[in-house]
């Protein structure tokens, strides 16, 4: 067994014994402690953890943390299996922004559009953790550009028992302030190549991220090919495709692709509709990805499939940015 001494904001000490594989996070949550947490994949961060100078900290709990973040003995718990002691807190989130409810839009019955008035600067496809309370938190994808109206568009889904989407979808009003990480992620419009062909891939609420990198893109005057391909199982979980639409009429580089797994399907004439499994469709479609800027964003099961076919069809690792959507652990801390 591991020992872990866990201090709290008020400077009370809880020592904890782990299990032989239980996470950290899985034994203070166990000892009743209020950790903050959400996906328990490594992904979302909403479980970030100090530990003292002196701790040695396993290398699998630190991946994708920044450097500073390492070097100030961050960590994520939930990727925490120690096997010496190790002294740990929650750390302080004076950097952490506010935000004023500005805009709420129902896409439809499961999406909603929260906008947020905020005082700082991100990149259109970055991620922030959105804040219930001190406890509850999500990550959620930022599909809005940075510019003079200081707008974060986040596009919330409703989950089964979400405490967070609910919260968003059923409480949130016009003029409250809600809680935010500083946005981090560089599933971001890479600026240094205004003329690559880029291939954008979305399933679900993973379109925000790429509706923001879209967004940007045309703004900075990208003069390459950009196809967009959205994958659902249902009609009716599309959104945003008038707006869609409309950009590829008045930007002749972009093509909007829907993809429906089955066929039989009654949608609109206009709507631009393939049949198929998504990941074959793209990568038929575009056969050689040697110098092709590859985003995937949305269910890890694509996310993943997709980035090795898109590697064996030519494209580079670096040239494939990727942001899997995982949903939120079930359990009585956190339902998200």
């Amino acid at each position: 067994m591991s020992k872990v001494e866990f201090w709290s904001d008020q400077g009370c000490s809880t020592r904890v014994e782990l299990r032989e594989g239980q996470s950290l996070l899985e034994g203070l949550l166990s000892a009743g402690q209020k950790i903050p947490n959400s996906c328990r994949a490594g992904l979302c961060h909403a479980c970030l953890m100090r530990a003292t100078s002196d701790s040695v900290i396993p290398s699998a709990a630190q991946l994708g943390l920044s450097k500073l973040q390492c070097q100030q003995h961050m960590l994520l718990a939930c990727q925490c299996f120690p096997q010496q002691a190790l002294s740990v807190s929650l750390p302080e989130h004076d950097d952490d922004w506010l935000g004023t409810v500005s805009g709420l839009r129902k896409y439809n019955d499961q999406v909603l559009e929260l906008s947020l008035k905020v005082d700082g600067h991100w990149q259109a496809g970055q991620h922030v953790l959105l804040w219930r309370d001190e406890v509850h938190a999500r990550p959620y994808s930022i599909a809005s550009r940075c510019d003079a109206d200081k707008q974060i568009v986040l596009h919330i889904k409703r989950h089964r028992q979400g405490l967070v989407s609910d919260w968003c979808h059923d409480q949130l009003a016009i003029g409250d302030t809600v809680g935010l990480s500083k946005p981090e992620g560089h599933c971001c419009y890479p600026r240094d190549d205004g003329s690559a062909e880029l291939i954008l891939v979305a399933t679900g609420t993973g379109l925000a991220p790429l509706y923001g990198v879209l967004l940007e893109a045309f703004a900075q005057g990208h003069e390459g090919n950009i196809s967009l391909y959205i994958g659902e199982t249902n009609v009716k979980s599309f959104y945003l495709i008038e707006e869609l639409l409309e950009l590829a009429d008045s930007h002749s580089n972009l093509s909007v692709h829907l993809v429906l797994s089955e066929s039989g399907v009654a949608v609109p004439s206009k709507w631009p509709l393939l049949v198929g499994e998504l990941a074959s469709l793209v990568v038929e479609k575009h056969p050689r990805l040697r110098g092709v800027k590859v985003f995937l964003c949305g269910n890890p099961r694509m996310v993943e499939e997709l980035t090795k076919r898109c590697f064996f069809a030519g494209a580079r690792r670096g040239d494939i940015l990727s942001d899997a959507f995982v949903s939120a652990v079930q359990t009585p801390q956190v339902e998200d």
